[in-house]
């Protein structure tokens, strides 16, 4: 990942609901290991995005990166991170 510097400081470290939601859920050290699944591009992604509050057009500079890239990208980590949630879920619910 890129050396964010003091020029991209984040607005804010408060996570999205929809991601505290899954951390009290499945607990931090189980959702590292779900994103650590996820390939570099769409973690990096995700992380900006969605952990540290960073915008699309931020996010796409400090990745240097088109926008459409990054909302593209963005949309395929959320769609691997709710099918390994899912997945999870389920082996909880099976006993696994």
């Amino acid at each position: 990942m890129t050396d964010l510097g003091a020029k991209w400081a984040p607005v804010s470290l408060q996570v999205s609901d929809e991601i505290a939601d899954c951390v009290d859920q499945f607990g931090q050290s189980d959702l590292i290991n779900l994103m650590s699944a996820l390939s570099n591009e769409h973690r990096e992604v995700l992380v900006l995005c969605g952990l540290l509050g960073y915008d699309y057009e931020t996010a796409a500079e400090i990745l240097e990166l088109p926008l459409g890239t990054v909302r593209s990208r963005l949309a395929r980590a959320r769609e691997n991170m709710t099918h390994l949630l899912q997945e999870s879920e389920h082996q909880i619910a099976i006993g696994s």
